[in-house]
């Protein structure tokens, strides 16, 4: 599915963005609930061989990869907190 191949071509990105020595960890899925309403929220994580840990958080598995590949690179400001830009709550 298309979903399938960006989801792929994200991970590769990711992959071809670790430094030297570093890893593409597991991702991770949250539900989170307010009410009836609720959204899924994914990180992506790579981890370093000095304990470094870098974090990403998206609104899909696909674009937590995206994201962490840019935070990798240094394109990517870092900071304490997140508010996702929700259209569709389900």
């Amino acid at each position: 599915s298309a979903e399938d191949v960006e989801l792929e071509l994200a991970r590769e990105e990711a992959k071809g963005a670790l430094p030297e020595g570093w890893e593409l960890d597991e991702t991770d899925r949250e539900r989170y609930m307010t009410g009836e309403h609720g959204f899924n929220s994914w990180a992506a994580f790579a981890s370093g061989p000095g304990g470094e840990i870098a974090v990403a958080v998206a609104l899909t598995e696909a674009e937590s990869l995206h994201q962490l590949a840019r935070r990798l690179r240094g394109e990517l400001e870092v900071t304490d907190g997140w508010s996702p830009p929700l259209t569709d709550v389900e």
